[in-house]
């Protein structure tokens, strides 16, 4: 199971201007492909804390760390920049990366072909990530048993770069989730049952979301297991048990 860490990059995100729906897809897609994800942290665009942000994280020796945020055009976008010093590495211009933007979209201006270098200038010997969704190109830099992923922050570029560079690190260990839907019935009456539950299959995450709907009381009770844990299953009958057992109607998803 990969150990992942995350670091949003920008002010927007701080100030309520921007909502932080990377966070949210990174994180269900993390654990949907079998891996853990340990923390997450916002951050501003500044030089300072996003250096001391990626020296953090490297004590901390996870799988991977992805970062999001600050790779474009404007004065503010550092990350690249910021990144480059953490790991003490100059900034050069790729050449891979800049004619793979050339050839998607030849600039049509010196100011678009200085944001197109810009956006190029990369931590030396880094892998570059092309975008395919964008402009600004990522990198991959490796630090011991350590990778880490630079994104674009839009949201489009930051999934397109994450299905092609990052998911294959995932391997093929799956999670499985189910969802069992109830009716009529209180999450309080629900709770001893789940705790039960927790107890007995810790390798099983289980989490009850109440709803109402029409005057109708429901319960979502969710299970979701990594890899090739087969007791989901076992923890899935003994929760139908119980609910046909206390005549609760129900449902599984």
């Amino acid at each position: 199971m990969l150990k992942v860490e995350i670091i949003n990059i920008g002010n927007e995100l701080l100030i309520g201007r921007t909502l932080n729906q990377n966070l949210l897809w990174l994180g269900e897609r993390i654990y949907d492909l079998g891996g853990y994800l340990k923390r997450a942290v916002i951050i501003r665009d500044v030089k300072e804390d996003i250096i001391n942000e990626i020296k953090l994280v490297l004590m901390e020796q996870p799988d991977l760390v992805l970062t999001t945020g600050g790779l474009g055009p404007t004065y503010d976008d550092i990350t690249m920049a910021s990144i480059a010093e953490a790991f003490g590495l100059r900034l050069v211009v790729n050449d891979e990366a800049i004619k793979f933007m050339i050839n998607r979209k030849a600039p049509a201006s010196d100011n678009i072909k200085s944001a197109y270098e810009k956006m190029a200038t990369l931590p030396e010997g880094c892998q570059p990530l092309l975008n395919y969704a964008g402009s600004a190109p990522g990198a991959l830099i490796s630090r011991g048993s350590t990778k880490v992923i630079v994104m674009p922050g839009v949201p489009d570029e930051m999934k397109d770069m994450f299905t092609r560079y990052v998911e294959p690190l995932f391997g093929s260990n799956k999670s499985r989730g189910v969802v069992i839907l109830t009716e009529n019935i209180y999450e309080a009456e629900l709770a001893p049952l789940i705790a039960k539950m927790a107890k007995k299959y810790p390798s099983v995450y289980i989490k009850t979301h109440p709803a109402s709907e029409k005057g109708v009381s429901r319960v979502k009770v969710e299970l979701k297991t990594q890899g090739r844990d087969n007791s989901i299953d076992s923890e899935l009958d003994e929760i139908k048990l119980w609910l046909t057992q206390n005549k609760v109607k129900f449902s599984v998803q």
